[in-house]
């Protein structure tokens, strides 16, 4: 799983592309993910979630703003 994500834009503002930040996360055999973060260090909005097959290609992707 993939989330792009940027720190320190409100909702409604347009985030350049050298703002994005992606994190990343890999599944294991139960198949869930959790991202979390503080508020107080990381201002982050999300943008987008990806979900990504063994070879590294995007079988999903989901528009968050």
């Amino acid at each position: 799983m993939e989330l792009d994500v940027a720190e320190g834009y409100d909702w409604d503002e347009q985030v350049p592309a050298e703002d994005i930040v992606t994190l990343e996360y890999q599944l294991t055999e139960h198949r869930m993910f959790l991202f979390h973060w503080n508020e107080v260090e990381n201002d982050y909005i999300s943008i987008v979630l990806r979900g990504l097959n063994n070879d590294g290609e995007v079988i999903y992707e989901e528009e968050l703003r």
